[in-house]
């Protein structure tokens, strides 16, 4: 009975709220975006590295609906990247737990309309479409991906010469923050085996085994896994703040600006975003007050398609509007990468 009552009630906030975004579109999101799909493989490591890359395109440019139970601005499939005098700033999107490249959408189109090319990628096993518990365990397979999805999209003929090279950031939500943190220079000296029965399932994964946690070489989640090319991060919920001590922390030395909802129980404040604040020097951190939740981050969900998506990963408390929080938080990130990467 709750759960249908809470559908109900997110139907009504969901129609409001997106009847107000489709009439009158934020001038921080565009009416139609560039959008590509792009396929890579990392052969040393046996992963494919799918990632949508957004960019702006000319004004003539048509855009087509998404069949898409989110919301997203009007795409126009490998349209031409609008001329620049400049070569574009990078940014590249990690998402969460089970997520995917589309899933922060909002985050890619707002940075595109503010002149960004932005790439958003799947973290192979640790996606929607795809969760498996062996994969997704190996948490620092994700900023390997991001390292390897950069080595190819920067050789990409289409896209190489487009790119300031010297000018790239990264945004990522929950599990997408701790692969920031760990492309940033972070050490996670006290990252631990996970145990069944025991751990949150953001310390562990899905349907894990014993055998499943036994089978992994946890070592690896020691080691470094900085990337000196990403120059600012935008991370938002991040997750694992557990697995850092202060001195693991000590050596990240770039712009970081964490935002987190004042009423995140799956990451709380207090036990992560609060901790690398006080840990990483420079690090700026917005908490977002009221019943701002950990799930925020993700894509507004269409009214009309409410029932097609999970309610507990979409479940957000109907008095917060998602649509005026992903405005300020789109602002933030927009004003933040414009101060650290652009000339």
């Amino acid at each position: 009975m709750y759960k249908i009552k809470l559908i109900n009630i997110l139907f009504v906030v969901n129609f409001l709220l997106w009847s107000s975004f489709s009439a009158t579109a934020s001038s921080l999101f565009p009416e139609i975006v560039g959008v590509k799909t792009v396929f890579y493989y990392d052969s040393a490591r046996l992963r494919p590295l799918v990632g949508n890359i957004y960019y702006p395109v000319d004004k003539n440019i048509q855009g087509e609906d998404k069949a898409d139970p989110m919301v997203h601005a009007k795409e126009a499939k490998n349209a031409p990247v609008k001329r620049s005098k400049e070569p574009y700033p990078l940014i590249i999107i990690s998402h969460g737990y089970g997520g995917s490249r589309e899933h922060l959408s909002w985050l890619a189109e707002a940075l595109t309309n503010a002149g960004y090319i932005v790439a958003t990628i799947d973290h192979f096993g640790n996606t929607a479409s795809f969760d498996t518990p062996k994969i997704a365990l190996q948490r620092w397979l994700r900023p390997q991906d991001i390292s390897a999805f950069l080595d190819n999209f920067l050789k990409d003929p289409e896209f190489s010469s487009l790119i300031e090279t010297n000018h790239i950031g990264f945004a990522g939500y929950s599990l997408g923050g701790l692969t920031g943190i760990w492309l940033a220079g972070g050490i996670a000296d006290q990252f631990t085996k996970p145990i069944v029965g025991k751990s949150s399932i953001y310390e562990l994964a899905r349907d894990a085994t014993e055998q499943d946690v036994d089978s992994i070489d946890y070592d690896q989640a020691l080691k470094s896994y900085m990337d000196a090319r990403i120059k600012a991060e935008f991370l938002m919920a991040p997750a694992h703040g557990q697995s850092f001590s202060t001195k693991g922390l000590k050596n990240i030395h770039i712009p970081i600006l964490i935002v987190v909802g004042e009423n995140d129980k799956v990451t709380p404040p207090s036990q992560h975003a609060d901790h690398y604040a006080k840990s990483i020097p420079g690090v700026k951190l917005d908490l977002l007050k009221g019943n701002v939740s950990h799930y925020v981050f993700r894509n507004q969900i269409r009214p009309d398609k409410i029932n097609c998506v999970s309610s507990f990963e979409f479940e957000v408390d109907p008095s917060v509007d998602i649509k005026a929080l992903h405005e300020e938080t789109a602002g933030l990130a927009i004003d933040f990468f414009n101060k650290h990467l652009k000339k």
